[in-house]
């Protein structure tokens, strides 16, 4: 694809501008990551990587695990500078991305010459930011994940890795992903069949766009997606059939900045006390 093509150009033009005693800090979980290392050896620069899979990295996970509100909780390892060391670190920001995200800060502040007791305090202060994972109980039966800061494909699928972690029944409430250009259709479809793929067990969207996201779900699974021309549309549809069973269910909602789906988290929040 030349998006694709596009994004691997960039990248190796990032790589150029390091001086000849900068660091790369390199995913070997990331798509062209062999294309990648092969630029930077070429210029000579010093590597520092890092993976949530990958016992070859140089900063890896190990005994990953979350806890109910998907918070993650791991084994740092640090392969550096002909030295093993091992810290635990217990996120308080939730989904396995953020596994991966905090690896590339400690990559990064390893490069920088900082400690491993530096690194897990910094790493174990973490606090989630407004609409970003933010997961709260919100009685005994409701659990609701509030990511309405914003929304690709790739960030909804990482929430959706999150939800299908989740106990009990899942609902996937998404709203229009914005800015996708020529690949907004396709993008909106590849979402509803990981969705599906994934086995959430119902999916609700609202707006345009996310229609698309729903007949694909629909079609790749014998589960039900509904879809919502507005907001009140499924705000009714929710008072109705899900904030008033008393059975234990959490509530992913996410959506592109224009779609303001912080309205439907805050009516989740004032109509299920």
């Amino acid at each position: 694809m030349e998006s694709l093509a596009g994004v691997a150009k960039a990248k190796g033009e990032i790589w150029q501008s390091l001086s000849a005693q900068g660091i790369a800090v390199l995913n070997l979980d990331a798509d062209f990551v062999n294309d990648y290392q092969q630029q930077i050896e070429q210029q000579g620069n010093k590597i520092i990587t890092f993976s949530i899979s990958n016992a070859c990295a140089n900063l890896f996970a190990s005994n990953i695990r979350y806890d109910a509100m998907g918070n993650g909780r791991f084994t740092l390892n640090i392969e550096y500078d002909n030295e093993h060391q091992m810290v635990d670190i217990q996120l308080n920001i939730a989904g396995q991305h953020n596994v991966s995200n905090a690896l590339a800060a400690a990559s990064m502040a390893i490069a920088l010459g900082c400690d491993i007791d530096a690194i897990q305090l910094g790493l174990n202060a973490l606090h989630a930011v407004s609409g970003r994972v933010n997961c709260t109980a919100i009685n005994e039966f409701i659990s609701l994940i509030d990511d309405t800061y914003n929304a690709n494909s790739a960030s909804v699928k990482a929430a959706i890795d999150l939800l299908a972690l989740q106990e009990g029944a899942t609902l996937l409430i998404l709203g229009d992903m914005a800015e996708l250009g020529q690949y907004s259709e396709q993008e909106h479809i590849a979402v509803g069949e990981y969705a599906a793929l994934k086995n959430i067990e119902q999916l609700l969207t609202v707006g345009i766009l996310s229609e698309k996201t729903s007949i694909a779900y629909n079609e790749s699974t014998d589960k039900n997606a509904i879809h919502f021309t507005n907001k009140q549309a499924l705000n009714d549809y929710l008072r109705e059939h899900i904030l008033s069973n008393r059975t234990k269910v959490t509530i992913l909602v996410k959506g592109s900045r224009g779609a303001k789906m912080e309205d439907a988290v805050a009516f989740i929040k004032q109509a299920s006390h």
